[in-house]
């Protein structure tokens, strides 16, 4: 769960030598929570964890971008998790590298295609990505084969959705992206 709140505050300090800096606030704060667990992880009583195919990164970017990765491996266990896992680190590093999120999505399908030895291989993970800008408070989803996301505002529900393949299982790259402007309390 992810909660966007309005911060509107100025910053100045000075020094002794009389000069003043001014420093630019993000507008926005994003409270969050997560937690993954496998799907069947309430069934299993011994210690083990088993695999969860799904990667959750919460991240700022460059510029004062917030995001909320989650990756979904195709396929389950720890072959899911892996891919998962790759995608996860791989989008957060060149996305923090500045890297644009069309070009991290397509070198990420590269590496992805590359590692298909046989016709027989799931090499494949959805991409759902929330990147919002907070000092505009202008966001974006990015969707790649990726369920509907929810946005409860006011009281109201609404589903983002996009009918798109995940990443790696064409040569071209299969993305919706929906724009998102961010309204206190989201």
């Amino acid at each position: 769960m992810i909660e966007l709140r309005n911060i509107t505050k100025a910053f100045t300090t000075g020094a002794d030598d009389g000069t003043l800096s001014l420093f630019t606030l993000p507008r926005w704060r994003v409270d969050y929570v997560h937690r993954v667990l496998a799907a069947n992880q309430a069934k299993i009583k011994e210690k083990k964890r088993p695999a969860c195919g799904d990667t959750l990164r919460v991240f700022e970017a460059k510029d004062g971008i917030f995001c909320a990765l989650l990756c979904d491996g195709m396929g389950h266990g720890t072959q899911a998790a892996s891919i998962s896992g790759i995608c996860g680190v791989f989008l957060e590093q060149v996305l923090r590298a500045g890297v644009g999120v069309n070009t991290a999505l397509r070198m990420l399908n590269h590496y992805l295609l590359s590692r298909i030895q046989s016709p027989e291989d799931e090499i494949s993970s959805t991409v759902d990505l929330f990147m919002l800008n907070l000092y505009t408070g202008q966001g974006q989803f990015v969707k790649s084969g990726a369920a509907a996301s929810l946005i409860l505002r006011d009281d109201r529900l609404f589903r983002l959705s996009s009918h798109t393949f995940p990443i790696g299982i064409l040569h071209a790259v299969d993305a919706q992206i929906l724009p998102f402007e961010a309204q206190a309390g989201d």
